[in-house]
């Protein structure tokens, strides 16, 4: 059984030139080796820019006309060479040892489409909260998940986007996905997908930092009725592409486990 994958980060950023140099520090200071450290930068007007290019080769960067986040993700998983990928959102932070707890995860379960995590939530500043996602409370959501994924159900102990690590074998059957649909929360669609092509796995360990912050689309106290219009469409959208994605792993003769 292989005990050494080469693990992929690929941070997705627009206009989070504040926040972006702590997603990338994190990144490199991973404990686990071999690593890569993919920046794909959609398209920002700010100083992001500059911030990565000051890297140098220690990064890989992409530099894209904006087109939203899953033609981020679909841009750095195109470039990606790693068998384990982990997409961070340029305003998240990685602890430094979770990409080595995840390649010891997916050697004890090589057959998992993701490993997913906790993440603390902190404040804009990096202050931490004492909460997290998914709530500590929550046991994390393992196993075969695919009836949650086709019910289209909000799971609260499934992870935000920073908090999984893709097996690369299930984003190849995902990706490239619908960009237009998934200018933002794209991993909604993501996450569900993956679940469709696998096992989830879950690392009972809080493996990073969820920013809460003004800009952050879902995981706010407030009630904004504009936001709620946006997640039934959301919702909507999603079940028309996971049809359409269903019907595509049928055509390629994927099994259905």
């Amino acid at each position: 059984m292989k005990t050494e994958f080469l693990v992929s980060i690929v941070i997705n950023n627009y206009n989070y030139g504040h926040f972006l140099r702590d997603a990338i520090d994190s990144a490199l200071q991973q404990t686990y080796d071999p690593l890569e450290v993919i920046v794909v930068d959609d398209g920002s007007t700010d100083d992001s820019h500059a911030i990565i290019e000051a890297y140098g080769e220690r990064i890989i960067p992409i530099f894209k006309e904006n087109g939203g986040q899953a033609s981020a993700l679909n841009a750095g998983f195109a470039r990606s060479q790693g068998e384990i990928v982990i997409f961070l959102d340029a305003d998240d932070v990685l602890h430094t040892a979770i990409a080595e707890k995840v390649v010891a995860a997916y050697t004890d379960a090589p057959e998992a489409a993701r490993v997913h995590y906790r993440l603390h939530v902190v404040s804009a500043r990096g202050e931490q909260t004492g909460t997290y996602v998914p709530p500590a409370y929550l046991p994390l959501a393992a196993g075969d998940l695919r009836e949650r994924a086709t019910a289209l159900v909000n799971g609260t102990n499934w992870p935000p986007t920073s908090g999984n690590a893709f097996a690369a074998w299930s984003l190849g059957r995902i990706l490239p996905m619908p960009e237009e649909a998934y200018r933002t929360c794209a991993d909604y669609y993501l996450l569900r997908a993956n679940a469709l092509c696998g096992p989830v796995a879950a690392l009972d360990e809080v493996g990073g930092y969820y920013r809460l912050h003004a800009d952050n689309t879902f995981l706010r106290p407030e009630l904004n009725v504009g936001e709620v219009r946006q997640q039934i469409a959301l919702v909507q959208a999603t079940g028309d592409c996971l049809r359409l994605f269903l019907d595509r792993l049928q055509a390629s003769g994927a099994p259905d486990k």
